[in-house]
């Protein structure tokens, strides 16, 4: 009979096991970038921040801080990923910090934190690692970002 007992018990236990999650970090992949232009400081200033306006279009994207004084706008936006609780939560998230004086703007953008997700389960044959975000796509993604934001510096008139 206690074998029967320990059979049972190895057979349930692994079942019921936790998985923990594997995680990846984006916090290595900061990209700067100055670019000139012969606009003023106050004409760049009203650019960065239009452009943070329209491109943080959802309650995800928002300017944290800004004062003109200074030159700077630093927002926070999601750059991708998927969010499907609790098996994987991979959106990458960064702050972007643009920073203005006469003639020159500097941009940068850091991805912040981690995407989590489960290995492949064999019992199911899911594997949610690929829709994880590499970081050649997260380096895409913010290199897209500041290619908008200097063709916005581009073609931004005024009245």
């Amino acid at each position: 009979m206690k074998k029967m007992y320990y059979l049972i018990l190895i057979v349930l236990f692994p079942s019921c096991t936790i998985t923990k999650p594997l995680l990846l970090s984006y916090k290595d992949y900061t990209v700067e970038k100055e670019l000139s232009s012969d606009k003023k400081k106050n004409d760049l200033f009203i650019i960065a921040n239009a452009w943070m306006v329209e491109s943080f279009n959802n309650a995800t994207n928002v300017i944290q801080f800004s004062d003109k004084e200074e030159g700077i706008i630093i927002g926070r936006y999601l750059i991708g990923g998927t969010y499907s609780p609790p098996q994987v939560d991979n959106r990458v998230y960064a702050i972007i910090t643009i920073r203005v004086k006469d003639n020159l703007t500097k941009i940068r953008i850091s991805p912040q934190g981690e995407a989590k997700y489960y290995p492949p389960n064999p019992d199911n044959n899911i594997n949610f690692r690929s829709s994880v975000l590499t970081a050649d796509e997260v380096k895409s993604l913010i290199g897209s970002t500041i290619d908008e934001y200097q063709a916005y510096i581009m073609k931004y008139k005024k009245w």
